[in-house]
Order: C-alpha cells, then sequence, then structure tokens
C-alpha cells in the first residue's frame, strides 16, 4: 500500500533521484512529495510556486522496479486535486510528452509563459531541443 507524503526530506528526494538515474537534484527551497510504501519513497516529484498563481512542476521520478504501475498518475492526480484550479506547468523531455497528456496536460505555447518561465525552457532546450511546455489545469491565458 502507498501513502501520500507531502514533506519528503530532501535527502529521501535526491536518493530517489540518484537510484533512477535522474540528473536532477532537489533543493532546500523546494516543495518535495511524493507516493511511499512504508518508508520506503517510490515515487516522487518537486514543486515551485511562482506569483502565488501557478505552479512548476519538476522532475517527477519513479524508482525502476515500480515504473509501469500507475504511481506517477496517481501522484500527478493528487497534485492536480491539491491545486484545483491553479495552474501545474512542467518540461517533460519528449518520450514523456504522451503520459503527461493522459494525465490531462496540454502543450503550450512558449509566447503564453510567464517571463521567468520561458527563460527557463530556453535554458531546458539548450540539453534537449525537443522540450515542450506542457500545463494542466486552468488556461494562463
Amino acid at each position: 500500500m502507498y501513502h501520500f507524503n507531502s514533506d519528503v526530506t530532501l535527502a529521501a528526494l535526491n536518493t530517489l533521484y540518484k537510484e533512477s538515474g535522474e540528473t536532477g537534484r532537489a533543493g532546500p527551497e523546494d516543495i518535495r512529495i511524493g507516493l511511499q510504501q512504508d518508508t520506503l519513497l517510490v515515487c516522487g516529484a518537486r514543486l515551485m510556486r511562482y506569483d502565488d498563481s501557478y505552479w512548476l512542476l519538476r522532475n517527477l521520478c519513479t524508482l525502476p522496479a515500480a515504473r509501469q504501475t500507475g504511481l506517477a498518475s496517481q501522484l500527478l492526480q493528487v497534485i492536480q486535486n491539491q491545486l484545483e484550479y491553479q495552474p501545474l506547468i512542467t518540461f517533460p523531455l519528449p518520450h514523456l510528452n504522451a503520459f503527461y497528456r493522459r494525465n490531462g496536460f496540454h502543450e503550450v505555447d512558449i509566447a503564453d509563459l510567464p517571463p521567468h518561465l520561458s527563460q527557463l525552457l530556453r535554458q531546458c532546450r539548450r540539453r534537449n531541443k525537443g522540450i515542450q511546455a506542457m500545463v494542466s489545469g486552468v488556461s494562463l491565458r
């Protein structure tokens, strides 16, 4: 059985990232959330809030042994329910776009992003040209 943790430790989330081969790392300013099995963090992510009006989802990750089980979708559902009608933005790697579409996200043009997020998207695209901004919730306009 899995339970939601809205206060994942920095060490636990970064351990999950490392064990999963994820290059991203959480910082102390991030909101760290996840799904745990007993004390083991099996799926986690970090959230950053901007201007009290929208959220950025970074590095949603599941342990390799627990992938393809629906845990990431479950965690996204919890996040979306708690944010209610606030936009949730993410910059997934291209091979994950279909996953995010299945979970209620749609692509958004860089021109529709707030300036600091459009700058962040440009930085992400320097590392991976195929990255597209996606949003869940209400429109950014």
